[in-house]
C-alpha cells in the first residue's frame, strides 16, 4: 500500500487488503451512525424541554428512559427517580396500575397512538387529573423503538365540570322544589274556595269593551299609571 513503485500484489495480499478495507467501512458507518444518533438525541432533548406538556419517553418494555422539565416540575420527582422503573409504579396509584399497563399493552401490539385519563400521584402526595397520550415510535427494521408518552394536566378543568355538574343539579332540584310548591300553593287556593288571582285579574286589566284577555297585563307596577309621554296603544298580538 505505501509502495512508490509500481508491483505486484499476491492473492493473499489482496485479500489482506479488502479485509481491511471491509473492517474501515464499518468502523465509519458505525461512527456517523453514533454521530447522528448524538445530533437526535440533542434535537429531541430540545423539543422535550420546550414542550409544555408532561413528556416521557419509555422503551418497549414500559421502562422510563427520559423525563422532560415540565414533567418533573408537575410530579416533583427528579430524572433519577424514574429512570430504569415501570413508568405506572412511579406515577400512577396502585389501584390504576393494572388499568394502565394493559392499556400500554393493547398499544404495543396495535403499533399505534392510544389516549386516556388517569391519576398521577406527585412526590408531595397529590393526586393530580391528567390526560395522556401514547404515541409508538418505529426503527428503521419496523421494530418498535421506543414509545412517547405525552400528558396534560386536566385537574382544573375537570373541577370546573365538576362544579357544572353541581350548579346544574342543584338548579334542577331548585325548579322542581319551586314547581311543587307552585302546585300545593294553587291546590290549596281551590281547597279554599279563593278565586284564581289570575282570573280576577284578567276582567280588571282588560279596557271597556274588551272582552278577550289582553297579552301584556299590569303586574303590580309601583306606577300604575301610564307616564310614557306617547301612551302605549292595545294591539291584538
Amino acid at each position: 500500500v505505501y509502495s512508490k513503485s509500481p508491483r505486484q500484489f499476491a492473492a493473499d495480499d489482496v485479500r489482506f487488503a479488502e479485509t481491511i478495507a471491509h473492517l474501515l467501512t464499518s468502523s465509519v458507518a458505525r461512527l456517523k451512525v453514533e454521530e447522528e444518533l448524538r445530533e437526535y438525541r440533542v434535537v429531541t432533548s430540545m423539543i422535550m424541554e420546550t414542550v409544555d406538556g408532561l413528556v416521557l419517553t419509555l422503551d418497549p418494555e414500559g421502562v422510563a428512559a427520559e423525563i422532560n422539565h415540565a414533567l418533573q416540575q408537575a410530579s416533583g420527582k427528579s430524572p433519577a427517580e424514574v429512570r430504569g422503573r415501570f413508568f405506572w409504579d412511579v406515577f400512577m396509584p396502585p389501584e390504576e396500575v393494572e388499568f394502565v399497563r394493559r392499556i400500554f399493552r393493547s398499544t404495543l401490539r396495535d403499533k399505534g397512538a392510544c389516549e386516556f385519563e388517569s391519576t398521577m400521584q406527585t412526590k408531595q402526595g397529590a393526586c393530580r387529573r391528567i390526560g395522556w397520550t401514547l404515541k409508538v415510535m418505529p426503527g428503521l427494521s419496523g421494530q418498535i423503538h421506543s414509545v412517547m408518552l405525552i400528558g396534560f394536566d386536566r385537574t382544573e378543568q375537570v373541577e370546573t365540570e365538576k362544579e357544572l355538574q353541581r350548579l346544574r343539579e342543584a338548579a334542577e332540584r331548585a325548579t322542581e322544589a319551586l314547581a311543587e310548591y307552585r302546585s300545593a300553593t294553587e291546590m290549596g287556593s281551590r281547597a279554599d274556595g279563593q278565586p284564581d288571582a289570575a282570573k280576577e285579574a284578567a276582567p280588571a286589566a282588560n279596557g271597556p269593551g274588551e272582552t278577550g284577555p289582553r297579552p301584556f297585563q299590569t303586574l303590580g307596577a309601583k306606577h300604575p299609571k301610564d307616564l310614557r309621554i306617547s301612551p302605549r296603544r292595545n294591539y291584538q298580538y
